[in-house]
């Protein structure tokens, strides 16, 4: 590989003409070797070196990592992304790569407040890999997947913990355990004389009473 010059001459009984060109030789490239940190937080900025030079840095996945002409890569999401490190002459091109992955802290629980008693509920968080635990079990229980079930009435906070490089990041939430909503036997007199008034009662308060006939005639009405 190099510069070199190649001349051409024509000579005759008058003169020697000389034409030169020169020629750039290149060699077969091999991959750049990558070095630097595996993991980045998001929001923050590490540093990869590179073995080549003449190059260009590359995000395979620019909406998890960004990566600028010196090497510095920034997190912009939980992810992987594959950072190359392109040279290309002549003969080809090589293309050295570098796996980050760029991990974030515990961001807002989602997927509701509040659950019946023996009924179950799916919470969510955005970034992955975190624990979940419930303050008081007794209220009710949460799986490793998010998923929690209504034990007896009351509240508990719930919380989703997460550690990486970044460090442990912490997500909460109160959750509302309450009696799931039905209705019992209607209480009262069975009768009433046009006219007249008669109260009903259920055990069940916070329900809403209506009048259902058979046909189109008015035959009651309830407040």
């Amino acid at each position: 590989g190099g510069m070199d010059t190649v001349t051409y001459s024509f000579t005759n009984g008058c003169n020697t003409v000389l034409t030169v060109r020169t020629i750039n030789v290149d060699v077969p490239l091999t991959p750049a070797v990558i070095s630097g940190p595996s993991a980045v937080c998001a929001g923050s900025w590490m540093t990869l070196t590179t073995s080549g030079f003449g190059g260009m840095w590359i995000s395979g996945t620019t909406s998890v990592a960004i990566v600028d002409g010196s090497g510095n890569v920034t997190g912009i999401n939980q992810g992987t992304s594959v950072i190359s490190y392109y040279l290309a002459n002549a003969c080809g091109a090589a293309i050295g790569t570098h796996t980050v992955t760029v991990e974030d802290n515990a961001s807002v629980i989602t997927g509701g407040d509040s659950v019946g008693v023996g009924a179950t509920l799916a919470l969510f968080d955005s970034v992955t890999g975190g624990t979940w635990t419930s303050n008081d079990t007794t209220i009710a229980t949460i799986t490793s997947g998010g998923v929690v079930t209504g034990v007896a009435v009351g509240t508990t906070t719930i919380t989703y913990a997460v550690t990486n490089i970044c460090g442990t990041s912490y997500a909460y939430l109160t959750l509302y355990v309450g009696l799931p909503p039905y209705v019992s036997v209607v209480s009262g007199p069975a009768s009433v004389c046009v006219g007249n008034t008669i109260t009903l009662t259920d055990s069940v308060t916070g329900g809403t009473w209506s009048i259902a006939t058979g046909d189109s005639v008015n035959r009651a009405s309830v407040s």
